[in-house]
């Protein structure tokens, strides 16, 4: 039976709900957990809802909420002059749920009632407190713990049941990603997530890790530029008046119609033409005539609020007080609010979400704020849609990637004992080798010296020398060869990791370069000269200074078993004159800087050889078979030795190897992001 991680249920959630809950407008959205797709919860049969209820007079409880959501406009449109006043249109209490009890009043009442619809008319299965569909819903990124906390209580109390809170730029990167206008590099790299909704102006920069850094202004919004249009239609005509309980509906629906038509207009004409529109205030048609481009501009660059702005504001807790009494440039103030928290950052694109970054002016003013070409600044083709459906993906995901963590960690030991073994075959080759190729010249050039002397006689005080004089040449030749041993098998050990790290990526379909844990070659580490210039990723310095050392001091671990190996099989001359070779092998570690082992051959007086003058005397007691034999067993016996010190000596570098590679795959898990389990639907 598998044994899920702590905090990983049995059953795993069939879906998500993500609710984009905005000041002028909410999104509600569906993600089902094995399709990963996000579809929209079509509450009335729209993709969104208008933030607005409508309430019956003192406004205290469910039973007084007449309609909620477009129908709320709807319906206080064809109510009459009497009827509206015992009504309340509420609109656009998002911003101040913390300062106003009648804002939050308002909000759980739209929740309520959209839970409500979803529940009773079969939208969503399995949502509520006790049926098992998680909610996630977005928050701004930069508002206060207890504006989270207010917002995922509400939602709690509506009937929602298990509620997330989560950044709502964090819900847009998702939502782009999966929508192919993003890739995941461009994740990685960062996006400036700019969120300029009807209340905020929200602004974060996210990437592949989550949310790195949140500011914005909480006054800023569409709201402001609502009333810029209410003043507008104002001036336009004059003698209109609009009744107290009037107002916000005009605001709130007639002057955002308004105002969204002239952006319309403006994206598709041309900042030149002249923009016409027939306003719908409650009972009547206002005309508007003749707007342009130019005066528009010139109210947002003097923009004040109005006198029903200022009381409404105020009404719910917010304070325009600190906006003072002097004309605000509406452009200069978003372009400071941009501006302020992205020193230092770093980023490759600029994502525009939210009803009012369809403005046309947006994308020039954010890329002039940023810093980047007017290309790479991207809007949301569907601002409405966005933050909701990317929040209930983004859950789902983060969903998939716990379990996919819990699934590489239960596979990662088959993976290690796969490259334990091909490290291990590798070895053997190495300590089978390197002896051979060690000993094999040497043996070459010595051999002949003892048959020489076996066959013509003469002094073994010359011999010695002749033995010397090899060695002297070997050195050299012995030292490259190992120091070449040595960096074969670092390179080789790498390879075998890149390799089997790059087979584990692939199994399990994950999109990461190899070269991100792994160095490509492990340059002057191997040598002993520190980290190579070519070794690059998380991990990649502790594993270039294992191989530092390790590999760098193998030479002189060989020489030194060599020499062990040698002595270590040195018989008495008289019995095996094979001893002058296992000498020989000791002055060659002399030679490349391990002193010693030539005094120790000195020690031993070959000219006081008792058969050196007579030859059938030494034939007697050796015959050439016995010395060839001799010098073979001596060979082997050098080489069995030396195979198994190196071996010994070899342990520590595979037990690093092992250990490191170990540390490569957990650190490629832990690296995993939620985003990158969109298995290259954004790649």
């Amino acid at each position: 039976m598998t044994v899920l991680p702590a905090g990983l249920k049995e059953i795993d959630p069939i879906g998500y709900v993500g609710i984009d809950f905005g000041t002028s407008n909410s999104h509600f959205a569906y993600c089902d957990v094995k399709a990963l797709q996000a579809e929209p919860i079509r509450l009335g049969g729209a993709s969104s809802q208008a933030t607005c209820v409508l309430w019956k007079r003192p406004c205290l409880g469910e039973n007084e909420v007449v309609a909620y959501g477009t129908q709320a406009l709807q319906e206080w449109s064809v109510l009459n002059e009497d009827e509206r006043a015992l009504h309340v249109l509420a609109a656009g209490f998002k911003p101040d749920l913390v300062a106003s009890e009648a804002a939050r009043r308002s909000a759980l009442a739209f929740l309520r009632k959209a839970y409500l619809e979803m529940t009773e008319g079969g939208l969503v299965k399995g949502i509520g407190a006790t049926a098992g569909v998680p909610v996630v819903i977005g928050v701004p990124a930069e508002i206060g713990e207890e504006h989270v906390a207010v917002t995922g209580q509400l939602a709690r109390e509506a009937g929602f049941g298990s509620v997330t809170c989560v950044a709502e730029p964090l819900g847009a990167l998702a939502y782009h990603l999966a929508n192919n206008d993003l890739n995941l590099q461009a994740a990685r790299e960062g996006v400036v997530v700019v969120d300029f909704g009807g209340g905020t102006l929200d602004v974060a920069v996210v990437d592949d890790t989550g949310l790195r850094q949140p500011w914005g202004e909480p006054l800023l919004g569409g709201r402001l530029f609502d009333d810029l249009f209410y003043q507008w239609l104002l001036d336009q005509s004059p003698g209109l008046t609009v009744k107290p309980h009037d107002w916000l509906y005009v605001w709130t629906s007639s002057c955002r119609a308004l105002k969204e038509a002239f952006s319309r207009h403006w994206a598709q004409m041309g900042p030149g033409s002249k923009f016409q529109f027939m306003v719908p205030l409650v009972d009547r048609l206002v005309p508007f005539k003749n707007a342009t481009v130019a005066e528009f501009e010139r109210r947002a660059q003097h923009y004040q609020p109005s006198r029903e702005a200022r009381a409404h504001f105020h009404e719910v807790g917010g304070d325009l007080a600190q906006l003072g009494l002097s004309p605000i440039n509406l452009f200069e103030w978003a372009r400071a609010v941009l501006n302020a928290g992205a020193s230092g950052l770093t980023f490759r694109r600029v994502l525009l979400t939210g009803g009012s970054s369809d403005w046309p002016f947006m994308r020039p003013l954010a890329a002039e704020a940023f810093g980047v070409r007017p290309e790479n600044v991207l809007r949301s083709k569907q601002p409405e849609l966005t933050i909701g459906s990317g929040l209930a993906l983004y859950h789902a995901l983060q969903r998939r990637l716990e379990k996919t963590r819990h699934l590489l960690r239960g596979h990662k030991p088959t993976r290690r004992q796969q490259f334990e073994q091909a490290l291990d075959e590798r070895l053997d080759n190495f300590v089978t080798e390197v002896p051979q190729a060690a000993l094999a010249p040497l043996m070459a050039e010595v051999e002949p010296l003892f048959l020489n002397w076996y066959n013509e006689g003469g002094s073994l005080d010359e011999v010695e020398k002749q033995v010397e004089q090899v060695c002297q040449a070997a050195g050299p030749a012995l030292d490259a060869l190992l120091k070449r041993e040595a960096e074969l098998l670092g390179r080789d050990v790498l390879a075998l990791m890149r390799h089997h790290l790059r087979q584990w990526l692939a199994e399990h379909a994950i999109e990461r370069d190899v070269n991100a844990f792994l160095p490509a070659e492990l340059g002057d580490a191997v040598k002993g000269a520190g980290v190579g210039q070519g070794v690059t990723g998380q991990v990649a310095e502790p594993l270039a200074l294992a191989f530092s050392g390790a590999l760098a001091a193998l030479v002189v671990t060989v020489t030194l078993v060599l020499k062990a190996a040698i002595l270590g099989t040195m018989l008495p001359l008289l019995l095996n004159p094979i001893g002058i070779v296992i000498g020989l092998i000791g002055a060659a570690a002399a030679v490349v800087g391990l002193g010693g082992a030539h005094h120790i051959i000195k020690a031993h007086r070959w000219g006081n050889w008792p058969f050196k003058g007579d030859l059938r005397a030494m034939w007697a007691v050796l015959s050439e078979a016995r010395l060839r034999q001799k010098l073979a067993e001596s060979k082997d016996a050098a080489t069995a030795q030396l195979s198994s010190d190196l071996r010994q000596a070899l342990a520590a570098m595979r037990r690093q190897a092992v250990e490191q590679f170990d540390r490569v795959i957990d650190e490629v898990i832990d690296d995993l992001r939620v985003l990158e389990q969109l298995r290259g639907r954004g790649a």
